[in-house]
């Protein structure tokens, strides 16, 4: 924080009027005293929704019970607040005892922001690679109510290992972390709350041939699917894995809607039914497997809209036996999918960059001329391979 301030306890007394305020990484007390504090160009909501873990909850919250945490919220009853998320005895991030950082991140944010931050979806339980760069996230500090350190003097550096190849990233962990960047990222003018997730479980349920002709779950082979799909590791990792007793499994009580289930266990049951947050809302609309519904994502890295659904046109030519779509960003980058690939479902995936676009090339230019990453570390981070990297630093003879 910039304010010419020498100490922590100084930060603490501008923006809070007090010496000692303890730090809470799901959704912080003293909102009220720092809106005040910070004016009018910041609100409580724009806190909520673009700093805090709330719209992690929101989803997963009927109607009248958001309205009612809102109002504590609204009126300094934070205790109120917490205890209706289920936070006195689970929180989002209670197996997490570090704060974590992706290096690369950490260096974009000095280059283009001029200070590096927290990023809230890699304080994530259950979220463990950087969505943004395919890198294993790096513990910089205990996750406790007395640590206040500033990123830009911890050490950065990213070691082979933790890069990895975004072919090789799981399935699963590719699901996972979309949903959970998707909630996150959902504006908050959109209401979607419980009532609508428990309608679209149960279109995602009958679609897949999980429910009897009288609407009754088949649980069993729910249960069975659901384990070959995430792995009893990747379950019993994340205390998610199933019982002998299937009157009492999580998964159940996710579909009938109990209040103090876990964001995470409903993020698991997303990326498993609706593959991601956007397709569960919208099961009933999907009318081209291959295609899906406008908007459709910018998948250039380097575009401030990343994963963002903001296409509403693309170029569709139909052969004999499939449909060629072309997809283009006001960034520049543009991208064509086939019918009959293997990418055809998936709406975050491409099977070919047509052109990358301004943007991205002067991402690449910024690189390398201002940095001294590795050409590996590059290519990584503007989702391609050393190949193409080196053919643009040819053509824009860099």
């Amino acid at each position: 924080m910039m304010t010419g301030r020498s100490s922590n306890n100084h930060h603490l007394t501008d923006l809070f009027r007090k010496d000692r305020v303890a730090p809470n990484n799901t959704i912080p007390n003293q909102l009220i005293e720092l809106v005040n504090q910070l004016g009018e160009s910041v609100t409580i909501e724009s806190l909520l929704n673009n700093h805090t873990f709330l719209p992690l909850y929101r989803p997963f919250l009927k109607r009248h019970e958001f309205e009612v945490l809102m109002q504590n919220i609204y009126d300094g009853q934070y205790k109120k607040a917490f205890m209706k998320l289920g936070l006195t005895a689970r929180g989002v991030n209670k197996e997490i005892e570090c704060l974590r950082i992706c290096p690369l991140c950490v260096i974009e944010d000095k280059l283009f922001s001029g200070v590096p931050y927290l990023h809230r979806i890699h304080q994530v339980s259950i979220v463990s690679v950087c969505v943004k760069h395919n890198i294993v996230l790096t513990n910089i500090a205990a996750a406790n109510k007395d640590s206040y350190k500033y990123i830009g003097d911890l050490n950065c550096s990213i070691y082979e290992e933790q890069v990895l190849d975004s072919k090789k990233n799981s399935v699963v962990d590719q699901r996972i972390n979309r949903t959970i960047w998707q909630i996150l990222n959902l504006p908050f003018s959109k209401e979607v709350s419980l009532e609508t997730i428990l309608e679209k479980y149960n279109e995602c349920l009958w679609l897949k041939g999980y429910l009897t002709p009288k609407g009754k779950v088949r649980l069993q082979l729910l249960v069975d699917d659901m384990t070959k799909f995430y792995s009893n590791t990747t379950l019993s990792k994340q205390y998610f894995e199933f019982h002998r007793s299937l009157s009492d499994e999580w998964i159940g009580r996710v579909l009938r809607g109990d209040r103090q289930m876990r964001p995470e266990e409903h993020i698991f049951t997303i990326a498993f039914l609706a593959t991601d947050f956007y397709s569960l809302l919208n099961v009933e609309e999907s009318e081209n497997v291959a295609l899906g519904n406008p908007p459709w994502p910018c998948l250039n890295p380097a575009c401030c809209n990343f994963l963002r659904s903001v296409i509403w046109n693309a170029a569709i030519r139909k052969n004999s036996d499939e449909v060629i779509a072309t997809f283009e960003c006001k960034c520049g980058f543009k991208y064509l999918k086939h019918s009959n690939s293997k990418n055809a479902v998936n709406k975050y995936a491409y099977d070919r960059v047509i052109k990358y676009g301004d943007v991205w090339q002067r991402r690449l230019e910024f690189y390398i001329t201002h940095t001294d990453l590795p050409i590996r570390c590059i290519a990584r981070s503007l989702n391609c391979d050393s190949k193409t990297i080196n053919h643009h630093i040819g053509e824009l003879k860099l």
